[in-house]
């Protein structure tokens, strides 16, 4: 059976623009227009926060993969990739991560057949064993010094590979 995944984006724009009014106050919804400007952040806080759990399900199907064929995670650890997180490089000037490709060559990734290759806000690191892994998703997603994790847990139930995925308190 093939599951398809399609993302909508929902993108808000001052309704300023449109009205005659000669106010420079955004209006209704728009980013900046007071109580409203909290909840818009947080929208688009979350919907970056996509982006970690989609790339991490990812790699959570290839450990699975792996393992439904060799009874065995893929084991080893990479680094957290890329290594300068996104804030540093600040790809389009939107503190991300520029796709690089070499950030990906560890074997461990190869193995997993994974890599990022378009602007990204997270940074990625996997531990793995025969038994279990580790996954985590590490972004600063408005480059304010403060960033959100998100972890992933991988064993075998009953000879069956498992996983737990935990989300940042604020991601919900």
């Amino acid at each position: 059976m093939r599951t398809c995944l399609t993302m909508f984006v929902v993108a808000a724009a001052s309704t300023s623009a449109c009205n005659s009014s000669s106010s420079t106050k955004p209006a209704g919804n728009a980013p900046g227009a007071g109580p409203n400007e909290a909840a818009f952040k947080d929208y688009m806080g979350r919907s970056k926060g996509t982006e970690a759990e989609l790339r991490l399900r990812q790699i959570i199907k290839a450990a699975s993969s792996a393992a439904a064929e060799t009874s065995a995670y893929i084991e080893g650890q990479t680094a957290l990739t890329p290594a300068k997180s996104c804030c540093e490089q600040n790809a389009e000037g939107r503190g991300k991560c520029a796709p690089e490709r070499a950030a990906w060559n560890d074997p461990v990734w190869q193995k997993l057949d994974f890599f990022v290759d378009d602007p990204h806000y997270f940074q990625y690191q996997y531990t793995g064993t025969a038994t279990s892994y580790k996954l985590i998703a590490v972004g600063d997603l408005d480059c304010d010094g403060t960033t959100i994790t998100y972890t992933v847990d991988g064993n075998f139930d009953a000879g069956n590979p498992t996983f737990i995925m935990t989300k940042p308190n604020n991601a919900d």
